[in-house]
């Protein structure tokens, strides 16, 4: 994932404790957006140690004025997919890469399928975290 990050911003929304921004993002200026206010403590916690990161606790549905052109935005919404005013604003704004990490690929494919308008996929990954069990982790990565 992180060779995809050729952007000097990056936005991760859904980001829970930040495992996945905090990991790739490496000295670019990080925000990184948790509703949840126990996985937000810890996203503050482990964000201490890198001084361009910058937690925010909000809904990643009402943090739409934090995407911006000039940047990567890494999405791993819950099973639900990503709300339909996000997928707009993304696709009104135009970030020049979406790296998108699901745990269901159904709703996956339903947003992917309405970024498809503006964007064109470049790279394809499946994971299997989760060995003898039925679920799986895709990554899609698109650019415009």
């Amino acid at each position: 994932m992180k060779k995809h990050i050729q952007t000097n911003k990056v936005l991760d929304l859904y980001s829970g404790v930040g495992t996945i921004g905090l990991s790739v993002a490496g000295n670019k200026d990080l925000t990184l957006v948790e509703v949840d206010k126990s996985a937000y403590q810890e996203l503050e916690n482990n964000a201490k140690n890198f001084k361009n990161a910058t937690p925010v606790l909000d809904k990643s549905e009402n943090a739409l004025n934090y995407i911006e052109p000039d940047q990567t935005v890494i999405l791993d919404p819950p099973r639900a997919g990503c709300d339909d005013k996000l997928i707009q604003k993304l696709l009104e704004v135009k970030p020049e890469k979406i790296i998108y990490l699901s745990c269901n690929p159904a709703t996956q494919a339903r947003d992917i399928k309405k970024l498809l308008e503006t964007y064109k996929i470049d790279d394809t990954k499946i994971f299997n975290f989760f060995p003898r069990t039925p679920h799986i982790e895709n990554l899609i990565v698109l650019s415009l």
